[in-house]
């Protein structure tokens, strides 16, 4: 019986994909104060067979995180 390495994966395999997309966001100073939590959605694009989007929260995704605007990418 062959013995595998703990820190092994059997059928997977990684690759590095490279992808780049610009975003625009205008009038950004009057986006502030739309509230936390709500947020801009990008178009969906596709990077090598796989769909993305870009969530932008000009106030936070929570009032505690205000001081930070946050961004967000998902795979959808």
């Amino acid at each position: 019986m062959m013995e595998m390495d703990k820190n092994s994966v059997v059928g997977e395999s990684l690759s590095m994909v490279k992808g780049s997309q610009q975003f625009k966001i205008t009038r950004y100073t009057s986006l502030k104060g739309i509230g936390s939590g709500k947020y801009l959605q990008s178009d969906t694009f596709s990077v090598d067979g796989h769909d993305w989007v870009v969530y932008f929260y000009p106030d936070g995704i929570q009032e505690v995180y205000e001081e930070n605007r946050c961004r967000e990418i998902r795979v959808t």
